[in-house]
């Protein structure tokens, strides 16, 4: 299955809305998680997660790459705007980490950098690939 077209989960028909827990967060399993290809484990991985809620889209990303690593949680957020399609929430969690990885030396971070620039170069494709567009 492509990474990204592994859109079940996201919002879709005959499935419950998706409920956040107490401090607002969503759990990742409700939406689509996108993994860079040469994901292998803890120590190496990068993926974006996006969710549909209420009419809008939300983003999160998790990495490790390296000595650097980082995450953040599937929530709304009230100092970002929300998205209106899903392809400008993958674009925003993907300039994200590109700028978290500008500075990693790590021999994978070039691979995963170019990657996340194809997630952000034509945004509106992504959603080609979205059951959910």
């Amino acid at each position: 299955m492509n990474a990204l077209n592994n859109a079940g989960g996201c919002g879709g028909e005959g499935k419950a809305a998706p409920v956040p827990n107490e401090h607002g967060v969503y759990a990742k399993e409700d939406g689509e998680v996108i993994r860079w290809p040469g994901s292998k484990n803890y120590l190496l991985y990068v993926e974006i997660s996006v969710l549909s809620v209420d009419g809008v889209w939300l983003s999160a990303a998790d990495y490790t790459v390296g000595n650097g690593g980082g995450g953040e949680p599937l929530m709304k957020r009230h100092r970002e705007p929300d998205f209106t399609s899903r392809a400008a929430a993958i674009a925003h969690a993907a300039g994200g980490l590109i700028r978290r990885l500008e500075r990693n030396d790590d021999r994978h971070a070039a691979a995963v950098r170019e990657w996340l620039e194809s997630l952000t170069v034509a945004p509106a494709q992504l959603d080609m690939f979205s059951e959910a567009a």
